[in-house]
């Protein structure tokens, strides 16, 4: 009954608002008592998760600067079949970043660094390409995406899309660079520097960067089948084929047929795979990711010829007794198995491996869970570990990019007519995340899912939970 009279109550203020403006009005914030916004979450989640097909989710919520509530929902991996609980450790992606940020203002706050000063001291030699441009990022520049660096983290060369300060690009690179000015004013490295300044001091016992801590239970990211053969077929694809025209070309020139034999085939076949394999490694993250996305499409593959070669064993019976016939019968049932097989598991989940580097990457491989992130986020709030002038600063507009979003130093900022949000999004193959937070109420909510299917689903968890203008993206 409860409910009932919140939600009629909040019909009768959008109709109101309606009647008197013409327009939608932004939804109000959630002032519900907490066991009714836990309620309606314990509600809706299990049912989202359903709805949506997602592997699992985690959830935290912050009333007035204390973490007040937190669940595990659904499964950290689809074959062991162990659950999410509010222990759980997640990949947290891009919610890294802002905890680097508040390590660097940490620096800046003891003097160690400074924000408008050029970070290339810090770096080792060659980081960065020895030009005054390059030598002109600060880390004002890095905390606000306007360094001009690339988003692209293997990317080798570096360049400036622009002049430093003078556009807003969001880069991961350049959070790698801070990392790199990081390690070489403090010489620790950053699951150090994190651990001793951040994670011991806020109670956050099971966060780490790259160094796995012992005991903890994390998460696989989850994608669709789809997703994990997708990578690797549609670059083996394309070039099986260039391979074999080529080789057709040459048993032409050499042999005066156009037929390419057994062994030609095999071997433009392992040409193929160790090309794509290469290709894989160099943009999609590692020798792992790479070597995920060859074996899960081979064995793809090798499950479909498989069923192929049961279809040509039954139809041989049949009238198909001629070479040619059989060759494109052949064929035939190998392109009908790899589109049938790829229809019907199309949208199965997959586990991924765990590919995270030991060492940590500041823009990407931050792992958390819901309560401990929970605590970061408060502490934007406190700043118990940072000076309340460069907390404020994090949250302060410094750079416009969009009419709904500025940047402040480590954080996004979202406008409404409620009063400015902090927030963070993150995306890693597999796993979705974000983080909200109210600095005026002292209210946030923290939503974690091993699930590349989960985009929508945390955002829509995080609204549900705090209400108000859910514009979260840039």
């Amino acid at each position: 009954m409860r409910k009932l009279l919140v939600c009629a109550a909040s019909c009768l203020c959008v109709v109101c608002a309606l009647g008197q403006s013409g327009e939608v009005p932004e939804p109000p914030l959630r002032t519900d008592p907490v066991d009714v916004v836990v309620a309606d979450l314990e509600d809706f989640i299990p049912l989202a998760i359903r709805r949506d097909g997602v592997t699992g989710v985690a959830v935290a919520l912050v009333r007035e600067n204390r973490l007040v509530w937190q669940k595990g929902f659904g499964l950290a991996h689809s074959v062991t079949r162990q659950p999410v609980t509010g222990k759980t450790v997640f990949s947290a992606a891009s919610l890294a970043k802002p905890v680097t940020a508040h390590l660097a203002l940490q620096l800046v706050g003891e003097g160690i660094m400074e924000l408008d000063a050029s970070l290339a001291p810090h770096v080792t030699e060659g980081w960065l390409p020895d030009t005054d441009r390059h030598k002109a990022v600060s880390l004002r520049h890095v905390l606000t995406h306007t360094s001009g660096l690339s988003n692209f983290l293997r990317d080798e060369r570096r360049a400036l899309r622009f002049e430093p300060g003078t556009e807003f690009y969001y880069s991961g690179v350049g959070f790698m660079y801070l990392q790199a000015a990081l390690e070489g004013v403090t010489s620790k490295s950053l699951d150090e520097l994190a651990r001793e300044r951040l994670f011991e001091p806020l109670g956050m016992t099971a966060s780490f960067f790259g160094q796995r801590l012992p005991g903890v239970s994390t998460t696989h990211g989850h994608v669709n089948l789809a997703r994990a053969i997708a990578p690797f077929l549609i670059i083996f694809t394309p070039a099986l084929i260039v391979l074999l025209l080529v080789a057709a070309v040459l048993s032409r020139l050499i042999a005066k047929s156009w037929k390419v034999g057994r062994v030609p085939v095999a071997a433009v076949s392992g040409l193929a795979v160790v090309g794509t394999f290469l290709f894989l490694e160099q943009r999609a993250g590692g020798v792992i990711l790479a070597g995920y996305f060859t074996t899960c499409a081979l064995l793809f593959l090798a499950v479909s010829f498989i069923l192929a070669r049961l279809g040509v064993s039954v139809t041989r019976r049949f009238v198909f007794r001629q070479p040619a016939v059989r060759r494109v019968l052949r064929a035939s049932l190998v392109v009908a198995s790899v589109l049938l097989l790829f229809f019907l598991l199309r949208g199965q989940p997959v586990p991924l491996p765990d590919w995270f580097p030991a060492e940590g990457n500041a823009a990407s491989s931050l792992r958390t869970t819901a309560g401990d992130m929970a605590k970061f986020v408060i502490e934007l709030g406190e700043g118990r570990q940072l000076d309340s002038t460069l907390v404020t600063q994090m949250r302060t507009p410094q750079v416009e990019v969009s009419e709904h979003v500025s940047w402040g130093l480590g954080t996004a900022i979202q406008h409404s007519r409620h009063g400015d949000s902090v927030w963070h999004w993150g995306s890693n193959p597999g796993s979705k995340a974000v983080m909200v937070y109210y600095p005026a109420s002292g209210d946030g909510v923290v939503v974690l899912s091993n699930s590349s299917r989960s985009s929508n689903l945390v955002a829509e968890i995080a609204a549900r939970a705090l209400g108000g203008k859910a514009y979260w993206d840039w």
